[in-house]
């Protein structure tokens, strides 16, 4: 007996080996299993529908492909409205408040919900596996007003009338089934609308899909005449179920299209200083109104060949950016920039740049000390360690001292003593009747600087009278 029970336990043992890989290498879950568990999913196609007791949401169910055939059987109940079930040519086979559906070979079964009449009701609907109590999936439906069909939006109540300032507007139907398979038409009694769609001529009225979200989008454009647009959205065949509100087109602000600026408020005006200049455009501008003009009153623009006007096409930050080079003359510079009709100004003060060194030419190396004999003094103004020139028509002050006492002489400075091109300045000089005789230091001086240039001639006797 032991012998004979020996020799059967491998045998008993090898069967309970290939038991045991069999149940593991199958998809027949068990009902407890997690993946069991987690495969059971219930989807609507809307979350809600309209109450009009014909309107439908569609229902699908899904089950791990590999469940066993008893486990295949799914059970939908609802709360409100009526289930329908059809064989595959789409022929109503079940209607009622509870239905078994079977999933096919892909784990997917497919239902309808159809709305009741009774507006404001919320369906709950349900999903389980038959004869498994444990394993449920629910969704809500609402049913909704014929009203509350389509529900329009609009994600600003006012634009400026610039003729391209755009207001995104958004349709959302909710009347069951799928929602690609429909249409919304956009109407407005002004401005353009814009989308991906059927456009009427005018771009009064614009179809659009439907999305599977259940979304119909569309953007509607200003017009440059101040007013307001009464805007529709209507579902493609079904004018009944519809929306509508208003985008009123107000006055344009400037500074919503354009803001124009300047990187300083002041500069010297040597012909060289160079100044950046701003203007930040709307990002709702099209590609073809974003080239910004320049003007400059005084000064010029870098790159223009001494132009004082010069055009730049905002980026894409948008901004668009002049450079101006200070001109040689004081004053306030307004520069004016403009892009689709619309103009913004700023200004820059051109204040006056000075010399750090002034030189001196006496003309002659010596003047008669007689009212017939002049000599032309040149002062010529430059800026040695700064950049640029001396500002035009800067004042020089000169004087002629006796360099040993520092005594003005006050000898006699005709002419113009503005700065010219190149920072010169001439005058001419006259000794007449002085009755001192000897080296005359010629003093030339701009007032508020403390720079000097200096210049020396000899005075000297007239010749004898005859």
């Amino acid at each position: 007996m032991r012998t004979v029970g020996r020799r059967r336990r491998p045998a008993i043992a090898l069967l309970l080996a290939l038991t045991v890989v069999a149940c593991h290498e199958s998809k027949d879950y068990s009902p407890t299993a997690p993946e069991f568990q987690n495969s059971l999913t219930l989807t609507a196609s809307s979350t809600s529908v309209i109450a009009d007791g014909t309107s439908t949401v569609d229902l699908v169910v899904k089950i791990d492909p590999g469940a066993k055939a008893d486990l295949r059987r799914i059970v939908l109940k609802t709360s409100a409205g009526t289930l329908i079930t059809a064989d595959a040519a789409g022929t109503a086979t079940t209607t009622g408040s509870t239905v078994t559906v079977v999933v096919d070979t892909t784990g997917e079964a497919r239902a309808k919900l159809r709305s009741s009449t009774d507006a404001g009701t919320r369906a709950e609907v349900t999903a389980q596996v038959e004869n498994l109590a444990s394993l449920i999936k629910r969704v809500f439906v609402d049913f909704i007003r014929v009203e509350d069909g389509l529900v329009l939006t609009a994600a600003t109540s006012a634009l400026p009338a610039d003729g391209f300032s755009l207001a995104d507007l958004s349709a959302r139907v909710a009347l069951g089934g799928d929602p690609a398979a429909r249409k919304v038409v956009f109407i407005t009694s002004i401005g353009t609308l814009v989308g991906a769609g059927s456009v009427a001529e005018d771009g009064r009225q614009l179809t659009v899909n439907v999305t599977s979200d259940g979304l119909a989008r569309a953007q509607l454009k200003s017009e440059k005449t101040v007013g307001t647009a009464f805007v529709r959205a209507e579902v493609e065949g079904l004018p009944q179920i519809s929306d509508a509100l208003t985008v009123d087109f107000r006055p344009v602000d400037p500074e919503e299209i354009l803001r124009l600026s300047a990187a300083r408020a002041t500069a010297d005006a040597d012909g060289a200083s160079r100044i950046q200049i701003y203007a930040d455009v709307s990002p709702s501008l099209p590609s073809g109104q974003r080239t910004v003009t320049f003007k400059s009153e005084l000064g010029t623009f870098a790159g223009t060949a001494s132009l004082q006007t010069t055009m730049d096409t905002a980026d894409a930050g948008n901004r668009a950016t002049a450079t101006l080079v200070a001109p040689l003359v004081v004053g306030l510079d307004r520069i004016t920039a403009e892009v689709s009709g619309v103009s913004s100004h700023v200004g820059v003060d051109f204040v006056r740049a000075f010399p750090d060194q002034i030189v001196v030419d006496p003309g002659d190396t010596q003047l008669q000390a007689s009212f017939a004999d002049s000599t032309v003094v040149t002062a010529t103004l430059v800026r040695v360690n700064l950049p640029g020139d001396v500002t035009l028509n800067t004042p020089v002050v000169f004087k002629a001292v006796d360099p040993a006492t520092e005594t003005d002489l006050r000898l006699t400075f005709t002419g113009n003593n503005l700065s010219m091109s190149g920072g010169k300045v001439m005058v001419t000089l006259t000794a007449g009747d002085t009755a001192y005789r000897g080296p005359a230091r010629i003093d030339a001086t701009v007032e508020g600087t403390g720079v000097v240039g200096s210049g020396v001639i000899q005075i000297v006797d007239p010749p004898p009278t005859t």
